[in-house]
């Protein structure tokens, strides 16, 4: 009834009053958008700064335990490549602008556009600050993966799955490239699906509020 009501108030509404009405719309649809992403982004930001926490001790300890040189390397690179995420993250967040409350309307959306564009450089950027930094210590990781026995390192389950055979390494490579594919994957299609298109909307409510000025 609500929506049928205001799509009668709009036919019978002035050009200009159309106008206003659209522009409302509008900013309570970017609005809601905003909240919704800003809510997302807040979330994919904690829950990767929590798993990082806990992943960098548990790396720490099977770096230390492990008897093979080369994947003690690969855990140790995986390690800095986790510190080094940290300070990818932290530099982007603090290079937002604020949305400020006191700034007009227009310089809102102008820094929301702003952390919007930085936001699909971090994700446009995504290989080279994520998936190389986490392919290549888990690829060496699992390349040097020998036979335990050499080293007198030796219980029930690691005698199950050491040594592994070639054949097990290369389809352990093969299932990373397809998960590390996903997220280059995924990350893109934020991009082209939910970044760009707010963009587009900040966009429309600018023009709008320009014309109406």
């Amino acid at each position: 009834m609500l929506e049928k009501r205001l799509k009668e108030i709009w036919k019978n509404s002035s050009q200009t009053e159309k106008i206003k009405f659209d522009l409302s719309r509008l900013i309570i649809d970017l609005n809601d958008k905003t909240n919704n992403i800003e809510k997302a982004i807040r979330r994919r930001d904690i829950t990767d700064f929590i798993t990082t926490i806990i992943s960098i001790p548990i790396f720490g300890y099977i770096a230390y335990i492990v008897p093979f040189p080369i994947t003690k390397v690969g855990i140790i690179l995986a390690m800095i490549g986790f510190v080094w995420g940290i300070i990818k993250r932290r530099n982007h967040n603090n290079n937002k602008k604020p949305i400020q409350l006191s700034l007009s309307f227009r310089a809102q959306l102008e820094n929301q556009k702003a952390n919007m564009l930085q936001e699909i450089r971090l994700l446009d950027t995504v290989l080279y600050w994520f998936i190389i930094p986490g392919f290549i210590p888990y690829a060496i990781s699992i390349i040097g993966l020998g036979d335990p026995s050499e080293y007198g390192w030796s219980n029930t389950i690691i005698n199950q799955v050491l040594p592994m055979p070639l054949m097990y390494k290369i389809v352990s490579l093969i299932f990373a490239i397809v998960v590390f594919a996903a997220i280059f994957w995924v990350n893109k299609r934020v991009i082209r699906k939910t970044l760009k298109p707010l963009i587009e909307d900040i966009d429309k409510v600018m023009h709008q509020l320009a014309h109406e000025n």
